[in-house]
């Protein structure tokens, strides 16, 4: 969310003049970008995802990350490999810029 700072602004809602002092605006947010620190920490070699996904200084939100990484495409990002039932992901920078000039 962004917020704009206004002085001296209002609006009106039926008879009713109300003062704002800024105005919020929402914005989508692709779950990519949240992953990207952390594959950016382990960029150094293939890792299983739930050891990319942690985060020491908010250990509540590393379920979330891992219930997060099931809905988004990976691969948008970060190189996957598979050796026999193991999951290994790596940050891929060629990935990330190919992927981002699509857009």
């Amino acid at each position: 969310m962004r917020s704009l700072p206004f002085s001296h602004r209002s609006f009106f809602k039926g008879n009713d003049v109300i003062p704002i002092d800024r105005i919020d605006f929402v914005t989508l947010v692709d779950p990519i970008f949240l992953f990207l620190p952390y594959f950016v920490k382990c960029s150094s070699m293939f890792c299983p995802l739930d050891q990319i996904l942690v985060d020491e200084s908010l250990p509540e939100l590393n379920n979330l990350l891992m219930k997060l990484s099931e809905l988004t495409n990976l691969k948008q990002i970060a190189t996957k490999k598979e050796v026999g039932d193991l999951i290994l992901w790596q940050y891929n920078e060629i990935k990330l810029w190919s992927g981002l000039h699509q857009n």
